[in-house]
């Protein structure tokens, strides 16, 4: 390293390494590692910091509180090439081309990142309030995984490009694996203290199976049990921590599917068909199964769920019927009932 000093300012150039290095920037900004600088320039001048060059840290461990109520966590490798930086007090601005290998990141909200992905970000902002930082930039991801998700709980071999900019994420044809199943994502995510999605999603086949704990969850005053295959796509617009509640819309293929209910006097088997949701609407398509012993094919659909309608085609062995049903207060109306049973109409 070469180090000049004029005065009180001080310029320091060339390449240096620390090892087992333990240093406290501020009561929430704590860093652990070896770190070495390469082919790098810094000056300060009084409290103004700048630096040029690469940057590596191996074996890293650097806490960061990003609210009063949340300190981020890093570990792992890491090498910054390209890297610029200013500070004057508590003003920063940075830039940098991220490789990260072997990395953890724990978010302090019970959310965990581990990947070896590539990053390019820039940062902008006031130290003393990290909350309103301006950043943005993008991830290349390798094979990562998230635990301690809303929901699905865990996401495993993420990968693909997100492009994030100030509490957004916008992401371009994102894969990943959860509940078993392999999912596609396109869209856009805001607001990372309470998630607010723009998303379609394409499902690979899903074992329903999977599915079971979910609907435990969500749908509380109905026992039911799903078996069998379906394919999905799908459009979200919503808070992710509330699902019921979003704008959804859903579109499902699905075969030999057994559903098992306290509401129904007999298992629903080999259903196969297409099914599509949409808000307070769900359509059926060409669907076949077996219920009570007896075969059965149906079209129609259900709407309106706080006081249901239905519009049922319904075709079963030596059975056919066009039925309109809907609910009036307590009790259920038969409004339209066509058909014929053996030979009679």
């Amino acid at each position: 390293m070469n180090l000049t000093k004029n005065g009180d300012d001080i310029t320091v150039s060339g390449n240096m390494t620390s090892n087992e290095t333990d240093l406290t920037l501020s009561p929430t900004q704590h860093l652990k590692g070896n770190y070495s600088l390469i082919t790098s320039r810094a000056s300060l001048k009084g409290e103004f910091l700048q630096y040029s060059g690469n940057i590596e840290l191996d074996k890293a461990d650097i806490t960061m509180a990003i609210s009063d109520k949340q300190t981020v966590k890093f570990t792992g490798k890491c090498t910054a090439l390209e890297t610029k930086l200013s500070k004057d007090k508590d003003k920063i601005k940075a830039q940098s081309n991220l490789a990260l290998e072997a990395a953890t990141v724990d978010f302090g909200n019970g959310m965990t990142f581990k990947d070896s992905p590539d990053i390019q970000f820039s940062i902008e902002g006031d130290l003393s309030n990290v909350s309103q930082l301006i950043y943005k930039g993008f991830i290349n991801f390798a094979d990562a995984s998230l635990t301690g998700l809303p929901t699905v709980k865990t996401a495993d071999h993420l990968k693909g490009h997100v492009a994030f900019e100030t509490n957004t994420l916008n992401m371009d044809s994102i894969s990943l694996q959860t509940l078993g199943t392999t999912l596609k994502i396109k869209g856009r995510l805001n607001d990372f203290t309470k998630p607010q999605a723009d998303l379609e999603i394409e499902t690979s086949s899903i074992n329903l199976e999977n599915l079971n704990p979910l609907i435990t969850e969500y749908v509380k005053d109905i026992k039911l049990d799903l078996s069998g295959q379906a394919q999905v796509t799908a459009k979200f617009k919503g808070d992710i921590a509330q699902p019921l509640e979003a704008d959804l819309a859903i579109r499902s293929t699905f075969s030999d599917v057994n559903v098992v209910s306290d509401k129904l006097p007999d298992t629903l088997t080999k259903l196969s068909g297409t099914a599509s949701y949409s808000k307070d609407e769900i359509q059926f398509q060409e669907v076949t199964g077996n219920f009570l012993k007896n075969d059965f094919s149906l079209n129609g659909k259900v709407s309106h769920f706080k006081s249901p309608t239905a519009n049922v085609q319904l075709i079963a062995q030596d059975f056919n019927a066009d039925i309109e049903v809907e609910s009036v207060g307590q009790h259920v109306q038969i409004s339209k009932l066509n058909g014929k049973y053996f030979k009679s109409s």
